[in-house]
């Protein structure tokens, strides 16, 4: 069966703001850049070389902020680009790399007027010939790298509302399609949710909320049941979830009610029980991850750790066999930056 895969935009009410925005993408240049915090990361691997971005700039996050894109050349991280507004009113904020099956490797950013100012927007550009370029307004496929483009789109508006928006293309204008009015405001926060659909073809979508990490189902896309608690431990922090290359559904997330313990999951009955589990990392601080999986079934996930003190971009390597085992002895972990 072949399955639709859902992509996401979180807390933006269009896919562009009213008003002008340029965007600059410029050498890195150590001298130039000030930074005091750094964090929410994200990874991919194209054509064979892992990219990684975060943003970061000022004291937190706050009108400024920018991405920084970095590349791995010869076993070693080294920061290539910079993402910015040229009116630093603005942020530029939350980035997600993501390869399609067209094979071209874009960068997505959410940007807003000082820390959120209700109307937000999402823009992207592609990388080519080792430049990145073609910046343009775009939606975030938050989920499901590597699946097509020619996808449902789910975004919030102003009124906070996740709504499901149907697109052929990123370079088509989207169109509304249904919302999500189950989830209570008084658990919302930073929603960051994420969707994925199951073998049935039914939807399986995680949200953080106040409380932790909330699960809801829905048969079509439009009626959704009422959100309950993951049934593993949760704080209210950005999780990972998607299929792998086994058919097995891979969890990160954070198992504790702190942002500690960043434990990998598998699935291998469609989201019901995580029967399997794998400590990442279990320090306290740690938080935000995102991952790839290679063509060879490497499970590549980034993720930070004390954006205001030890600013650590961290890199964690495994494969789905050592979740399955609970091997935490053969995690590897590098450092991408922490100075």
């Amino acid at each position: 069966m072949k399955l639709k895969y859902i992509f996401i935009v979180s807390l933006l009410s269009s896919c562009f703001s009213g008003k002008k925005q340029i965007f600059v993408i410029e050498d890195f240049n150590s001298n130039d850049i000030q930074t005091k915090w750094r964090g929410i990361p994200t990874i991919e691997k194209y054509n064979d070389k892992e990219f990684t971005a975060w943003y970061t700039g000022a004291e937190t996050e706050q009108a400024g902020n920018f991405i920084v894109i970095a590349e791995k050349i010869d076993n070693t991280w080294h920061r290539k680009f910079v993402v910015r507004n040229t009116n630093e009113n603005y942020r530029v904020f939350d980035p997600v790399l993501w390869k399609g099956d067209d094979n071209v490797l874009r960068l997505f950013w959410a940007n807003s007027y000082e820390w959120y100012d209700g109307v937000g927007g999402v823009w992207f550009c592609e990388f080519n010939k080792g430049k990145w370029s073609h910046i343009q307004p775009g939606a975030n496929p938050v989920f499901e790298k590597g699946k097509k483009i020619d996808s449902s789109k789910l975004k919030f508006k102003s009124e906070n509302y996740p709504e499901f928006w149907k697109s052929n293309s990123l370079k088509e204008s989207c169109r509304y399609f249904t919302s999500i009015r189950t989830i209570p405001d008084s658990l919302r926060t930073h929603d960051e949710h994420m969707i994925i659909q199951l073998q049935d073809s039914s939807y399986y979508c995680l949200v953080r909320a106040k409380t932790g990490i909330l699960k809801l189902n829905s048969k079509n896309g439009i009626h959704w049941t009422k959100p309950i608690l993951i049934d593993l431990e949760s704080t209210s922090s950005k999780f990972f979830i998607r299929r792998l290359q086994s058919g097995n559904i891979l969890l990160i997330m954070n198992n504790s009610k702190k942002r500690e313990k960043l434990t990998a999951f598998i699935s291998d009955d469609e989201c019901k029980s995580w029967k399997y589990s794998l400590i990442i990392d279990e320090r306290l601080g740690v938080s935000y991850p995102d991952a790839v999986e290679t063509s060879n079934g490497e499970i590549v996930v980034v993720y930070d750790r004390n954006r205001t003190i030890d600013k650590e971009i961290l890199i964690a390597r495994f494969y789905e066999e050592d979740i399955l085992r609970g091997n935490k002895n053969n995690v590897k972990k590098e450092i991408v930056i922490n100075e």
